[in-house]
């Protein structure tokens, strides 16, 4: 059991540290697999049910049709990711979402296509918990957990030869 975690632990360290080091800063994905992305939540759009700094995880495998009530991620006409909530759809040769943030007055003004939907919302973290990712993703974090692991690493090393 001993011998697994002086293993264990350098390896999760390890992958620990390439999440924070090679993670995206700012306004693109926190994390992107092949199938979900971790976004934090720049505006108070979403309000009250993603509050601004929320991490949200997004499936980019998309189900359509889509459901009124759903919470989606997609891109603007000008790239950026919005996530606002399906209150309605249409068809016109191809099928058509209209959207709206929760805590706006009124429907976003162009509709969302298809092909622009980025996925579909399917988890919210707990405040605290984002909160706790938000510094991970942190300049600070990222020097801080890189000398951690190179200690450890080198100790672990050490150890070894001796």
């Amino acid at each position: 059991m001993a011998r697994t975690c002086k293993t264990l632990f350098p390896v999760l360290a390890l992958g620990l540290a390439a999440y924070i080091l090679l993670a995206p800063r700012g306004l693109a994905p926190l994390l992107s697999l092949n199938r979900y992305a971790l976004l934090c939540v720049q505006s108070g759009s979403m309000a009250p049910a993603l509050p601004v700094h929320a991490v949200i995880t997004v499936d980019r495998q998309q189900a359509f049709p889509l459901n009124r009530g759903d919470i989606i991620t997609y891109r603007s006409g000008d790239g950026r990711l919005i996530t606002h909530r399906v209150v309605g759809a249409g068809f016109d040769g191809a099928f058509y979402y209209i959207t709206k943030g929760d805590a706006n007055l009124s429907t976003d003004p162009y509709p969302v296509r298809e092909n622009d939907i980025f996925g579909r919302v399917i988890f919210v973290t707990p405040p605290k918990l984002a909160a706790f990712i938000r510094f991970l993703s942190s300049p600070t974090a990222s020097r801080t957990v890189a000398l951690l692991f190179l200690l450890v690493f080198l100790r672990s090393f050490s150890r070894r030869r001796a």
